[in-house]
């Protein structure tokens, strides 16, 4: 169930929006994982809003806050296997709730003849933040030894930036930059969070 509004003059554009999920989860039982038969429900509220401002035909800023979440997957709650695609013993864990996000952002852009750019800024406070973890001591199986890496989940933050900045070379030549940044932090431990992207920065000729 959603709802949608969007409000438009000369300069400003305003929206905000909600959506009401209910997600089931058949689980049939598995014994040799003891895995039992189960169906797990989760139902949830999204919220939306923000809006547009045109300073000018070739500058504007944009901004958004919101609320959203994300039930487990079937593979973070029920792993217990070695991870074909990565050589790694991954465990699920059965006691995860839903992920909550309170996020915002702001965005500026810049446009004219030669010139385009837009550049990003974003917070993002994850309650119940599931995410991998390695654990020190790796895992022996029959098909050998493996690093074990475990489902868990806190309370962690998300910021950082992103952005690009193109010139019109010539008519036939665009010179762009991207880049991007991102940092998280878990905030029950005050401890970096692990496998955040690195930082970026290309440039590309077309």
């Amino acid at each position: 169930i959603y709802g949608f509004e969007n409000w438009v003059n000369e300069s400003l554009t305003l929206n905000a929006g909600f959506r009401y999920d209910v997600y089931q989860l058949r689980v049939y039982a598995y014994q040799p994982k003891e895995i039992p038969d189960s169906t797990l429900t989760y139902q949830n509220l999204t919220l939306a809003s923000g809006f547009i401002y045109a300073f000018s035909e070739n500058f504007s800023i944009s901004g958004n806050v919101g609320t959203a979440w994300r039930p487990p997957s079937i593979n973070e709650l029920f792993s217990n296997g070695v991870h074909h695609g990565t050589a790694q013993f991954e465990q699920g864990n059965r006691n995860l709730i839903s992920e909550r996000s309170y996020s915002t952002d702001i965005t500026f852009r810049f446009n004219n003849d030669k010139w385009n750019g837009e550049i990003s800024f974003y917070n993002n406070y994850m309650k119940n933040y599931i995410y991998l973890l390695p654990d020190q001591t790796g895992i022996l199986t029959l098909r050998g030894y493996f690093p074990l890496f475990e489902y868990k989940q806190n309370n962690a933050v998300l910021r950082g930036f992103d952005g690009s900045v193109s010139y019109q070379v010539t008519d036939n030549w665009n010179s762009l930059i991207r880049f991007s940044l991102i940092r998280g932090t878990n905030t029950d431990t005050n401890e970096p969070l692990f496998q955040m992207p690195a930082d970026r920065i290309s440039l590309v000729q077309r």
